[in-house]
């Protein structure tokens, strides 16, 4: 849906054309130039003098009409791009700490005890395995890889943050 303009403007260059009418006329012209801004009704002027200084100022409302359209229309183009990249830098990668993934296959591993029968099976994540074992705490060694992941970490830090919420699960 299209946005209502504000208002419309009134340039300097309709001076020369307003000097020539009277201050009743000059009335008219600008209750016609609001009411066609707002609601776009054209008014009917009998007065030829009237109708020549009207037909300039709603060709000009009607090109600042159509510039305001096409900017709101690149500004809501805009908006969604930028949506779309936040939420594309948001969306969790495969070998996250705490991510699992559908679309990742996880590994299963079977190890028999030779003094029982039975047999365990056990279902490691993806990333435990490129994990190094001298690494206590994975989130303290982790490093964003691109300035859009590390923005989408800080800005789910500040979230949680504002709800009260503690880091040990983050």
């Amino acid at each position: 849906m299209a946005k209502k303009a504000p208002g419309i403007m009134l340039y300097y260059e309709i001076r020369s054309a307003l000097e020539h009418l009277s201050f009743d006329e000059k009335g008219q012209l600008l209750d016609a130039m609001l009411n066609y801004g707002e609601y776009g009704e054209a008014p009917d002027f009998s007065d030829p003098t009237m109708a020549v200084t009207w037909s300039f100022i709603a060709m000009r409302i009607d090109a600042d009409h159509k510039r305001y359209q096409n900017r709101c229309e690149r500004a809501a183009e805009n908006a969604k791009r930028r949506w779309e990249k936040e939420n594309d830098a948001m969306r969790p990668h495969a070998d996250d700490a705490n991510t699992t993934s559908t679309s990742t296959p996880t590994s299963t591993t079977t190890s028999s005890s030779s003094s029982t029968s039975s047999s365990t099976a056990t279902a490691a994540p993806a990333s435990a395995a490129a994990m190094p074992a001298d690494v206590e705490n994975p989130v303290e060694s982790y490093s964003p890889r691109s300035p859009e992941e590390f923005e989408a970490l800080r800005q789910k830090a500040l979230d949680r943050l504002a709800r009260g919420m503690s880091f040990k699960s983050f």
